[in-house]
């Protein structure tokens, strides 16, 4: 655990129990003891989670609170209020500020470490699709520059694979994730397009930490009976780039359908796959009707 904590406490008692207690839950620890010398703390230590005591000597935690939240190199810290006072005008004061949490003392030190945890793990995940965000909109520049026709297939199949992977259930991460796999197997095919020798791949995605899952994705796109087990949402784009080629022939939505369905026999996931996507296709047909555009919907650009 890497996570860095920062006790912010004029009391010696409070703030030593507080940190013995962090350290023991494997935390690495700083502390301060009054408000002046936060600010500079907080940009030497870098903490993820501040335990801010409200009656603070110099500047009170409402203050330090109001400060950090309100400076964009700091409002992504995760700041916990730590207070005898039990009224909701100082909570409400709490929240208004920007705290995260707002705890009366003396803490219950099992609740405290249940809510600590939660906060990280939220923290944890936000950086991760904060990341693959900003990495997809890289991806996406690349492949549109590199070639257009690949980036327009790209948006078409990953239109319909993202309302069927709604319909599914499944996640907005688990939807950037295919977003990112999608986005490396076009980057592959915009470099082969270019001519010349092309990296495959491996070498494109080696520096990834998601590497290995993004390989497994491509290797499903291109022959899906190689892969035991089957990914939901690489079985999700795998069967809305089948409807997608088959759709660029022509042909009414049931006849595209149904060729589509005739190689997904004996796959379980691309069945539900397949029922999901024809409910998405149903509810896109409906939605022009109603609007009256007989434009494809499914060719809106993404959004992450």
């Amino acid at each position: 655990m890497n996570e860095k904590v920062l006790v912010v406490d004029d009391n010696d008692a409070n703030r030593q129990m507080m940190v013995d207690v962090l350290v023991q839950w494997g935390y690495r620890v700083e502390e301060a003891r009054n408000g002046r010398g936060v600010m500079k703390l907080v940009e030497e230590f870098h903490p993820d989670l501040i335990l801010l005591d409200v009656m603070l000597p110099g500047m009170n935690g409402y203050e330090i609170c109001h400060r950090l939240k309100q400076d964009p190199q700091t409002d992504h810290i995760t700041i916990i209020m730590l207070t005898v006072l039990n009224d909701s005008e100082s909570r409400t004061r709490g929240i208004s500020v920007g705290a995260d949490l707002f705890v009366s003392r003396p803490p219950n030190y099992v609740e405290m470490h249940k809510n600590i945890e939660s906060l990280l793990i939220n923290k944890r995940k936000y950086r991760r699709m904060e990341s693959l965000e900003a990495l997809c909109g890289f991806l996406e520049g690349l492949v549109e520059r590199l070639s257009p026709s690949e980036f327009a297939r790209y948006q078409k199949v990953f239109g319909y694979a993202k309302r069927t992977a709604k319909i599914l259930g499944i996640d907005d991460d688990a939807q950037r994730r295919m977003m990112m796999g999608a986005l490396c197997c076009a980057l592959e095919q915009a470099l082969a397009e270019t001519g010349g020798a092309s990296p495959d791949l491996a070498d494109i995605v080696a520096p990834l930490n998601a590497a290995p899952w993004v390989e497994r994705f491509a290797a499903y796109q291109r022959n899906p009976s190689t892969v035991e087990a089957e990914d939901a949402v690489a079985a999700v784009y795998y069967v809305c780039t089948r409807y997608c080629e088959r759709k660029e022939l022509g042909g009414s939505d049931d006849v595209v359908l149904g060729d589509v369905r005739k190689h997904l026999v004996g796959y379980s996931a691309r069945t539900s796959v397949f029922e999901a996507l024809k409910q998405a296709i149903s509810d896109e047909a409906f939605l022009r009707h109603l609007t009256g555009q007989g434009e494809d919907a499914a060719g809106e650009r993404p959004v992450g």
